[in-house]
């Protein structure tokens, strides 16, 4: 499945919705993007669960994760650090963590960190120079 090609699982999506995921030795990869500090954080303690009701309605808890590096007119605060996270399970295991909305051009999840500790790794933080950093 690595092979440098984008695999994805067409039995769950449309193709209208369908985004790719990247995959590192058959897992899923997922990005994080967030400040250098908690970047910095989350390699030293690990991720940590939030939980806002994100104009949903219901109180909502974990960690968001995207197919791709979001930037900060994608919901991301600040563009300072991309955590790649490789997920030791199938992409159908991911799915009860999916949010799924009509019209984006990515894929996002929020995953509690109780489940992030048991099959997520962190294979890759990219620290982002100032001069290309994007803010709002």
């Amino acid at each position: 499945m690595e092979n440098g090609t984008d695999q994805f699982d067409e039995k769950f999506w449309n193709l209208k919705n369908l985004v790719r995921v990247r995959y590192r030795r058959g897992f899923p990869v997922l990005y994080h993007v967030t400040t250098e500090n908690a970047a910095r954080s989350i390699r030293k303690s690990g991720f940590r669960d939030q939980t806002d009701t994100y104009m949903t309605g219901v109180p909502q808890t974990g960690v968001f994760f995207s197919n791709r590096p979001l930037d900060p007119n994608e919901g991301t605060a600040r563009q300072e650090a991309i955590l790649s996270v490789c997920f030791e399970v199938s992409l159908r295991s991911l799915r009860e963590f999916e949010w799924i909305e009509e019209g984006k051009t990515y894929r996002e999840w929020c995953i509690p960190t109780s489940f992030i500790k048991k099959r997520g790794t962190i294979v890759n933080v990219r620290f982002l120079r100032p001069s290309v950093r994007k803010s709002r």
